[in-house]
C-alpha cells in the first residue's frame, strides 16, 4: 500500500509479516498490579510502530521499557537527552544532536529529557511498560 503519513500527526504499524499499515492504531492499555506499571500492547500483528513526536517538555513518566526489542530514537531537531537507568549508582545520560539516533537497549528504562523544544522520530518494538510518577 502506497500512503503519505505525517508521523507526528499518527505512527505506522510495521506488522509481523513484513508490511506496513499506514492507518492510526489504538493499542490496548492496562495497569499492572500494584507495582504502579503500566502494560501498553500493540494490536495482534504489530511488530513495531513508527512515529513522531514534538515534545517542549520532558517525559512525565518515572520511565518506560520495551520488552520485545531495542528501541530506536532519533532527534530531528532541538535539543534532547535519554537517561537510561543503570543497575549502578546513577543514570546514563545520552545527549543527542539533530541527526543522531540511540539504541535503547530492550528491557531498559529511560526518560527523555527535553532542554529545548525538540522533534524525535522513534521506532518501537512490541510492548511498552510505562511507571507511573508516585502519587500520579
Amino acid at each position: 500500500m502506497t500512503a503519505v503519513v505525517d508521523l507526528f500527526e499518527h505512527g505506522v504499524q510495521i506488522l509481523t509479516d513484513g508490511s506496513v499499515d499506514p492507518s492510526p492504531a489504538d493499542p490496548s492499555t492496562s495497569a499492572g498490579q500494584d507495582d504502579g506499571v503500566i502494560q501498553v500492547e500493540p494490536p495482534p500483528g504489530v511488530g513495531a510502530t513508527f512515529g513522531g513526536a514534538r515534545l517542549s517538555e520532558s517525559s512525565r513518566h518515572a520511565g518506560e521499557r520495551h520488552p520485545d526489542g531495542d528501541e530506536l530514537v532519533y532527534l530531528v531537531r532541538g535539543q534532547a537527552s535519554v537517561s537510561l537507568e543503570t543497575d549502578d549508582a546513577g543514570p546514563e545520560v545520552y545527549e543527542l544532536r539533530p541527526g543522531e539516533v540511540l539504541v535503547v537497549p530492550r528491557g531498559r528504562w529511560h526518560r527523555l529529557l527535553i532542554d529545548a523544544p525538540s522533534e524525535l522520530l522513534f521506532l518501537t518494538p512490541g510492548r511498552t511498560e510505562v511507571r507511573r510518577r508516585p502519587g500520579a
